[in-house]
């Protein structure tokens, strides 16, 4: 039942960015195939973890409403040869940690680390390690952390 809930989630997700259901007073009544209906405050659906398919981070960002999760948004552009942006949402003001790494898990450089408020923020790498040189082609991950979650995603480093 949990699977078919978190399925469910992720269509009316899909179906507000595209404006194909509705939100009144902040709940949204979803009608069954089978018969009956199902009502979703919104507030509550920071509650249920789920895997998106088919809908973009950023499309997730535009709902209107921020999210109450912590989100970490693919660079772009990726790949890239002078330097590249990565965007993420906090939920809340907390601390944080924005680091680069090679694919040996070695720490590359330190773009964030400290207190930031809740919202959304960007970030820039310039394909540079912590002493100012240039790095080597390659891919690299970019990790987030922040109260005991973290967030990895990849890039791809051309010059």
């Amino acid at each position: 039942m949990r699977e078919i809930e978190q399925t469910l989630l992720a269509m009316l997700l899909c179906l507000l960015i595209t404006g194909m259901a509705g939100a009144d007073n902040d709940s949204l009544r979803v009608h069954l195939n089978g018969g009956g209906s199902v009502s979703y405050c919104l507030d509550d659906i920071h509650k249920i973890t789920f895997a998106l398919t088919g809908v973009s981070e950023e499309a997730l960002i535009r709902i209107g409403k921020p999210l109450k999760a912590l989100l970490l948004i693919q660079n772009r552009p990726n790949p890239f040869q002078a330097s590249s942006t990565i965007d993420y949402q906090l939920p809340k003001a907390c601390k944080v940690k924005l680091g680069i790494y090679n694919l040996n898990g070695q720490m590359v450089r330190t773009l964030v680390d400290g207190e930031q408020q809740a919202g959304n923020h960007r970030v820039s790498w310039d394909g540079r390690n912590a002493r100012g040189q240039k790095v080597a082609n390659g891919m690299y991950l970019y990790q987030l952390e922040s109260e005991g979650r973290t967030l990895s995603k990849k890039m791809l480093l051309v010059r």
